[in-house]
């Protein structure tokens, strides 16, 4: 997996995500990807998108609402969330990692969603080695969540 920095927006839009994140371009194997940080009032998103989303809204199955996260979102089919303490904000604590690409039909290259969890968590642990943080598993409640990172070894990589 490789990330490049790539920003695609505007000077202005560009300035005001440079204060509140990122955004790059990164690739799993031949399928390309958005990879979006951005900073939350106690916590920190990265989010993982489909580049090409207004193209592919045809495939979307089924009634779909406006509020589902590839719709609403330009294409998202992944996100990962941190959240801290307002005494502690350099100990975060993972408190989600969703995955919304049911909407996409079987066998469409978005809807595999192998290797987005990895990107979303390396992308996560690079950020929180710049920032200076520790970032535990403690506020994930999901069993299949918690399985995935100790059976993936991110659970070993965590403070």
């Amino acid at each position: 997996m490789s990330a490049d920095t790539t920003p695609s927006t505007g000077a202005h839009e560009a300035a005001a995500l440079r204060s509140s994140g990122f955004s790059r371009e990164a690739r799993i194997g031949d399928i390309p990807y958005e990879v979006r940080g951005r900073n939350l009032p106690l916590g920190f998103e990265i989010t993982v998108h489909d580049p090409n989303w207004q193209a592919r809204t045809h495939l979307v199955r089924g009634e779909v609402s406006a509020i589902h996260p590839y719709i609403k979102h330009d294409g998202e089919i992944a996100y990962t969330r941190v959240s801290h303490s307002h005494s502690e904000p350099e100990n975060q604590h993972l408190t989600q990692i969703a995955l919304s690409t049911e909407i996409l039909p079987i066998g469409d290259p978005y809807s595999e969603e192998k290797g987005v969890r990895e990107l979303m968590m390396e992308t996560l642990l690079a950020e929180a080695e710049k920032r200076g943080w520790t970032v535990t598993a403690s506020g994930i409640l999901n069993v299949a969540t918690l399985e995935w990172l100790e059976t993936s070894g991110y659970a070993a990589r965590l403070s």
